[in-house]
C-alpha cells in the first residue's frame, strides 16, 4: 500500500504525516478533545486489519491512548 510504514519503522512517522494528521483533526485528541495532542494512534488498530498509513492515524495524548486500551470507543 502506498506510504505504508514497515513494522520496524512504526513510531517514526515523517513530519508531513504528523502535519496531515494534525490538520485533519485540527490538532485535537480524538479521545478527550483537548488541543495539542502529543502522540499518534491508529484509528483502526493494526490487530483489526488497520493499516499503518497516515489516514489511519489520529492525534492522541499518551494518557488517553493508554486509557483506551481495554475500553471500547
Amino acid at each position: 500500500m502506498m506510504d505504508e510504514i514497515r513494522r520496524g519503522e512504526r513510531g517514526k512517522q515523517k513530519t508531513w504525516q504528523w502535519l496531515m494528521v494534525l490538520t485533519v483533526h485540527r490538532g485535537l485528541c480524538v479521545y478527550c478533545g483537548r488541543s495539542a495532542a502529543t502522540t499518534i494512534d491508529h484509528e483502526k488498530p493494526i490487530a483489526d486489519t488497520g493499516a499503518d498509513v497516515w489516514w489511519n492515524f489520529a492525534p492522541a495524548f499518551a494518557d488517553c491512548n493508554r486509557w483506551k486500551k481495554g475500553h471500547t470507543t
